[in-house]
């Protein structure tokens, strides 16, 4: 008997931390890497995902961050940027793909959605991955 409440004990943190992600995860814009490990000449394709109810926007900008010495430095890697407005609908995505010439490295790709468009406040999206 005593084995039987142990085993739940354990199981329950396990399950509330299951529940937790998967509330998050519901609530929000997440980004899938399809290849978190690139070539220093390849392409990074990522899915945004909205898994909230309500549209969101973003635009074309990006920024793209390298790890260096235990900080985060921005690259001010730009290509060509225009300023337009985008949406995504409830439970839509959209992929992105860059092509990108990098040293190897860990490396982090930013995005910023909006809930109105004009909205000052972002949501930022982290996408981490490393160039071999």
């Amino acid at each position: 008997m005593v084995r039987q409440i142990r085993g739940r004990l354990i199981f329950a943190p396990l399950l509330l931390c299951l529940l937790f992600v998967l509330f998050c995860q519901a609530n929000e814009v997440t980004v899938i890497v399809e290849n978190p490990t690139l070539s220093t000449e390849d392409t990074l394709h990522l899915v945004f995902v909205n898994n909230t109810g309500r549209k969101v926007y973003y635009g074309d900008r990006f920024v793209l961050e390298k790890y260096e010495d235990g900080v985060w430095v921005d690259l001010q890697y730009q290509k060509s940027v225009l300023d337009w407005a985008s949406s995504l609908e409830p439970r839509e995505k959209v992929e992105f793909s860059h092509e990108l010439s990098l040293a190897p490295g860990e490396y982090r790709y930013l995005k910023e959605f909006f809930w109105e468009l004009g909205e000052d406040a972002a949501h930022k999206i982290v996408a981490e991955f490393t160039v071999q």
